[in-house]
């Protein structure tokens, strides 16, 4: 890796960390942004899901089954509350310092 691109992975985690502190993270992809001259760094990370899981019956007088009130609770245990996130740090080479923290959606596939 060249040195200079090491500088600039530096300067993402560490402006990670300071937005993020505590979580474990990776570093994945580091990409220079020939228009503007920036670096992109991507960043991967693991993050509990903040969607409650439904595990009953609603509460509008539905008429449920209890094989249906054990399959859905069955199927609660087993969906994975963490799920998988990317941000992407834009690091200005000239400046020497993280311009930009973005949210970033890898396309599919892709982990």
């Amino acid at each position: 890796m060249v040195e200079g691109i090491e500088n600039f992975v530096q300067i993402a985690k560490e402006e990670f960390e300071k937005l993020f502190p505590g979580k474990t993270y990776e570093v994945g992809e580091v990409e220079e942004n020939p228009s503007s001259g920036h670096y992109l760094i991507t960043v991967r990370y693991w993050e509990k899901d903040s969607k409650p899981i439904p595990t009953g019956p609603k509460q509008t007088g539905e008429v449920v089954s209890l094989n249906s009130v054990k399959s859905r609770s069955l199927a609660a245990d087993l969906i994975n509350p963490w799920r998988r996130k990317f941000k992407r740090v834009e690091v200005d080479p000239r400046k020497g310092k993280a311009v930009a923290v973005r949210m970033y959606e890898p396309p599919f596939g892709m982990s």
